[in-house]
């Protein structure tokens, strides 16, 4: 009897998407179990563009908690170590893995195969073309996003709404201030990290290979492009006058600054040279490497979509379907709604529902909805 298993994708594009689940729908007569796309924390099986910081992140989770992951990589990219799913993409490829998933023969996150496989240690899965002519219209049109200003009434809301909150996932959210104590930090799987020289996590060695981006000279680049499209090379800092400088280590993927992270959105609403990054002398390095206090650059992609989200929900999502939170950040003195419509998504709820317990508008829970589903914290239903 076929059992049902759970499909999840991390930093993908909406086009990747849409031709995946395409390929899930062409191939389901000739799949051992019914699989269906689900939350990450349960997934069977997750696919992932190793390339983003999301993607990454996914990556890791999934090694942690001993689940097959995926990689898509380009028609020429070399092969990286364990499954990976290349472009363009093949439906009888995906029904293999899915296959290969449901009889246990892809045996860890890493990829390995047992000998049912022919023992390999790597497994490529070609995908080729799939006709996009089947997908459903999607949702056009824009429209401008409100400021999320905070008046006396939900601030004290959620205030009250403080203790609970903490209280429900305190040990999983990287906090966003320089107060948290020297030691260990633990990681969103709740395990602590390996540590590198000087305190940061240790990255796996794969993900701090040379894979950065080439740059121009004379080209600008949004804020968010040097984090996902790697394009520092060596930690560096912005800096502006009247703003907290902000540090970057492009390898450990962390930042440091005095200021909190609503101010560095002044820094994420401009267009860069890369030149304006100036990069850290030996004492600056070391000292950020050393430091405590410093967070993921995620929280910096979070803040990004977050702010340039515009109140319109993604399209890849079915805005009446259930929403939750796998993971948060702590964001209850910079940005108090968001913590208020934060502490509504511990469980699935319909987003309009989710509006009216946090007394927000919707835009705001789309706003929200998007930001941490840019760095895959979202488990929310996908249109059809």
């Amino acid at each position: 009897m076929a059992v049902e298993k759970l499909l999840h994708f991390v930093g993908l594009s909406d086009e990747d998407s849409a031709n995946l689940r395409l390929a899930l729908r062409a191939g389901k007569k000739t799949l051992t179990d019914d699989w269906a796309w689900g939350p990450e924390a349960r997934a069977d099986v997750i696919v992932v563009d190793a390339r983003r910081l999301l993607g990454e992140a996914a990556k890791r989770r999934a090694q942690q908690r001993d689940v097959p992951c995926a990689e898509v990589v380009e028609a020429g990219d070399p092969r990286p170590n364990g499954l990976y799913l290349r472009r363009p993409f093949k439906r009888d490829a995906l029904v293999a893995l899915l296959n290969a998933v449901s009889a246990g023969n892809v045996t860890a996150a890493s990829g390995t195969a047992s000998s049912a496989w022919g023992g390999e240690d790597e497994i490529e899965f070609d995908m080729g073309s799939i006709d996009l002519s089947a997908l459903e219209s999607r949702y056009s049109g824009q429209r401008d996003a409100g400021a999320h200003r905070s008046d006396p009434d939900q601030l004290a809301a959620a205030a009250q709404n403080t203790a609970d909150d903490l209280a429900i996932d305190l040990s999983r959210m990287p906090p966003l201030h320089g107060d948290d104590p020297p030691g260990d930090k633990p990681s969103r799987s709740g395990k602590s990290p390996a540590k590198a020289p000087g305190g940061s996590p240790a990255v796996p060695s794969a993900a701090v290979e040379e894979d950065f981006e080439p740059v121009d000279p004379k080209a600008t680049y949004s804020f968010l492009d040097f984090f996902e499209r790697r394009l520092l090379r060596v930690p560096s800092k912005l800096s502006l006058p009247g703003t907290p400088v902000l540090s970057v280590d492009p390898k450990a993927r962390t930042f440091l600054t005095q200021g909190s992270l609503a101010a560095m959105e002044t820094y994420a609403r401009r267009k860069w040279r890369h030149a304006a990054w100036e990069p850290l002398s030996p004492s600056e390095a070391a000292a950020l490497e050393r430091s405590a206090f410093t967070k993921p650059t995620l929280a910096l992609v979070w803040m990004y979509h977050f702010i340039h989200s515009k109140g319109m929900l993604s399209r890849k999502f079915n805005p009446n379907g259930d929403f939750a939170l796998n993971n948060r950040f702590n964001v209850v003195v910079e940005y108090p709604l968001v913590h208020r419509v934060g502490t509504f998504l511990t469980s699935p709820r319909k987003l309009h529902e989710i509006a009216r317990l946090a007394r927000v508008d919707i835009d705001l829970v789309y706003d929200v909805i998007n930001a941490y589903d840019a760095v895959g914290y979202v488990d929310g239903t996908l249109r059809a």
